[in-house]
């Protein structure tokens, strides 16, 4: 009963298709953005309007270069999960700034004062801005305006981990500010 309700209504009891993300940073500014989405295929069913429909394919047309992605197809989902690597914070600011189509998505700045080197980094708690070309693709697949596609969307986790250390969300954006003052560290986040 629930499945032909959710699929012949016009009403959002399906599953959301969620979204998480984790950014690591390593000591060396090296790390990966690790993104995951979970796709319940009731729901991709009621997007899609029941058609013949191939979710790899869908990834595989429509995923930018330069993204890692794995995917594994259960009972009742889809789980992906896209990596994008990086080996300097330079090199990192360049990918998620064409991946979310978004200039300085990613502020990052370096101290230039004295013998104090280090970095800060901060960006928006927005997981949805680095799926832009996942949500972009499905609005041109299903026809459905941004508004009813929120509707089938849920954000999830967004963490940021330096050198093994997690930083939260803060005032709607991740931070991370790390100085080394010769033998002294510090690494704290932003408020």
């Amino acid at each position: 009963m629930y499945k032909r309700q959710c699929m012949m209504s016009g009403c959002a009891k399906c599953p959301p298709i969620t979204f998480s993300s984790v950014l690591d940073i390593q000591a060396d500014e090296s790390g990966t953005r690790t993104m995951s989405v979970t796709a319940n295929k009731r729901t991709l069913q009621k997007l899609f309007h029941n058609s013949n429909f191939s979710f790899q394919s869908f990834i595989t047309a429509n995923c930018p270069k330069g993204l890692e992605w794995n995917y594994v197809d259960t009972a009742s989902a889809y789980e992906l999960t896209f990596v994008l690597s990086f080996n300097s914070l330079d090199e990192y600011q360049e990918k998620i700034d064409a991946l979310t189509g978004i200039e300085q998505f990613s502020s990052i700045s370096r101290p230039q004062v004295g013998v104090k080197t280090g970095f800060t980094l901060s960006e928006p708690d927005d997981v949805m801005a680095v799926f832009a070309w996942f949500t972009d693709a499905l609005k041109e697949r299903t026809g459905l305006s941004d508004s009813k596609l929120l509707a089938y969307l849920s954000q999830q986790e967004n963490e940021l981990i330096y050198n093994g250390r997690s930083y939260k969300s803060q005032n709607n954006a991740l931070a991370v500010s790390y100085t080394h003052l010769r033998a002294h560290e510090t690494g704290r986040n932003l408020v």
